[in-house]
């Protein structure tokens, strides 16, 4: 890409600082977009195993009178996490989606 100033428009000259760490700031977001991406794939790892749990043994757990009283063998927690869970996959879809079709000029 080139930095050249021929090549800003002649309403808009190249602002060299503030143009520069413009781009500085949109090359750090993208590499934290690309980070946030690569950990939500461990993130779900960690959200499907608990839903297995949830789904599998925690009903056998939470009526275990010898179980200690944790926030896991409770009927409310478990189930606000899981749909905390899902509710913000869901807003992160729904604004990745926003942000990417939005209509943007070359």
């Amino acid at each position: 890409m080139s930095t050249d100033a021929t090549n800003s428009s002649a309403s808009e000259p190249l602002k060299s600082g503030r143009d520069q760490s413009a781009l500085d700031a949109v090359e750090h977001d993208t590499a934290r977009i690309a980070r946030f991406t690569s950990e939500l794939r461990t993130m779900d790892a960690r959200f499907s195993e608990f839903d297995a749990y949830y789904r599998g043994a925690w009903s056998t757990d939470r009526d275990d009178e010898n179980a200690p009283n944790l926030a896991v063998t409770g009927e409310d927690y478990p189930w606000d996490a899981i749909n905390d869970y899902l509710d913000a996959l869901r807003e992160l879809l729904r604004v990745a989606t926003e942000l990417q079709t939005r209509e943007r000029r070359p």
